[in-house]
Order: C-alpha cells, then structure tokens, then sequence
C-alpha cells in the first residue's frame, strides 16, 4: 500500500499536535508552525523517495523502528 503525500502530511501534523516535544528537561517551546511546516514537508519528500527506492515493506520497518525507539526513550522520562 502506498502512502500518498496527503495523508503522510496529516499523519505527522496529527502526531506533533499530540507532543509538545519537550526538552530533556521536560519543559516545551512554542513553535514556528511555518518552520515545522518545511520540516514536515521535506520528512513526506523523504519517506515517499525511500518509498520508491526501497519498497513499502523497508519503509514500514524503518517507520516502526523509529516509533520504537522514540516511545522507548519517552518512557524513561
């Protein structure tokens, strides 16, 4: 299954409206959405070129592999 542009987009903006994505120390910051925005927009880029070049079975290890890891470090905070 191929994950359109759009949708990934939504995914993310879903995700880093859920986290504040604190500092070490546990404190948050405001963010320049239009930064976070070309940020996300380049993650889609990415993710659908390693899509291409790599399958959609790479990309879903890679994703989870990820997830993994970034609850595995909130968990010890």
């Amino acid at each position: 299954m191929k994950i359109t542009k759009a949708k990934l987009k939504q995914i993310i903006k879903e995700e880093m409206k859920e986290g504040g994505f604190p500092f070490p120390d546990g404190t948050t910051r405001d963010y320049d959405w239009k930064v976070d925005a070309e940020i996300e927009d380049a993650l889609v880029i990415a993710v659908l070129d390693l899509q291409e070049l790599r399958g959609d079975a790479h990309v879903i290890r890679l994703l989870r592999a990820l997830a993994n890891d970034i609850e595995a470090e909130m968990a010890k905070k």
